[in-house]
């Protein structure tokens, strides 16, 4: 199968090519985000193929293509998509032997079942995350999540002074998309370079950061600087709480296989710099893990939609989640 970026690309209607770019470049951030993306991809081949009065086969290629290459790229870093996206089009298959507009039907109402799922899972997680922080003045929040965004919304409207502490989280530019939405939020912000965080964490009441895999261990990654934040987080008994919905947990660890670690570095944000000096690239390495995990023991809990869970607990949570995805989400879905 081809996986190049641009012959994907051209599977979406032009409407949605600056949203694709967004995700392939990293300039669109959040599993979340990118997962409702997804789904508005799934949604425009379907109507646009009806439209065009393809083949259902072609609806279906033209899916497959577009998910399997999300599973298979962004799905690396967070089985979240991975999940998600297997979710939507469960029953794709099935499809085949319907006609055009009944494939439709049957393949956009799948895709909106999830989404209301997800919609009624964050709304628990933001409520549950906002009561955890109504009596704190100080917050520590490092690398860009979407949840982690409506959680803050949520809790601005009590109107109570805050001071939020963005970490930049350099490898991927994670903390400036907070900035403009906490600026419209009232609340004061010091965006600190990821060196100062031992510095300002011991200032903070509480720390929040998103996940982009759960391990039913309570093991939980997000980008490198994580791990770092959550063992000064330990170290100066700061509370830290990852919000996730457990659509991010990955099954895995079970059979024994370890989550590949997707590498990434800062030599394309350094290069400039580098020549000016006279430093020749091919000489020095710059990667380092995309993903890292932060382990249980410095994590107070983790924020779900089934309530707040402690590290220790997700094993039995994990287990329920499991038995409840097997039951797919597009049985009652009418053509």
């Amino acid at each position: 199968m081809n996986w190049d970026g641009e012959e994907i690309r051209k599977q979406l209607p032009p409407e949605n090519w600056d949203d694709f770019d967004g995700i392939v470049e990293q300039r669109i951030l959040g599993a979340t985000r990118h997962i409702e993306l997804i789904g508005t991809f799934i949604e425009s081949i379907a109507r646009e193929c009806v439209r065009q009065q393809t083949t259902t086969d072609e609806m279906i290629t033209r899916i497959r293509l577009v998910t399997n290459f999300f599973v298979r790229t962004r799905g690396a870093a967070s089985q979240a998509v991975a999940n998600a996206v297997q979710l939507m089009v469960r029953n794709l298959e099935q499809c085949r032997e319907l006609t055009l507009k009944e494939a439709e039907t049957k393949i956009i109402g799948c895709k909106n079942t999830y989404r209301e799922l997800s919609r009624e899972a964050v709304e628990k997680i933001v409520g549950y995350a906002a009561a955890l922080a109504e009596d704190m003045e100080r917050i520590f929040l490092f690398d860009y999540s979407s949840t982690v965004a409506r959680f803050l919304s949520e809790l601005s409207g009590d109107r109570k002074s805050r001071t939020l502490y963005i970490a930049e989280s350099r490898i991927i530019g994670g903390g400036k998309p907070y900035l403009k939405e906490c600026q419209e939020k009232g609340y004061r912000i010091h965006f600190v370079p990821d060196a100062a965080s031992m510095y300002t964490i011991q200032k903070c009441d509480g720390i929040f950061m998103g996940a982009e895999t759960i391990y039913p261990d309570g093991t939980c990654f997000n980008t490198i600087g994580a791990d770092m934040t959550g063992l000064l987080g330990a170290y100066f008994h700061v509370p830290l709480y990852f919000l996730s919905p457990l659509i991010k947990l990955d099954f895995k660890m079970l059979e024994g296989k370890q989550k590949h670690l997707v590498q990434n570095g800062i030599g394309e944000k350094v290069e400039a710099q580098m020549r000016q000096i006279g430093v020749a690239m091919g000489t020095i390495e710059f990667g380092v893990p995309e993903l890292v995990p932060v382990k249980p023991e410095f994590i107070t809990s983790i924020v779900t939609e089934w309530g707040v869970v402690p590290p220790w607990g997700m094993y039995g949570e994990s287990q329920r989640y499991r038995e409840f995805l097997k039951g797919g989400i597009c049985k009652n879905v009418q053509t």
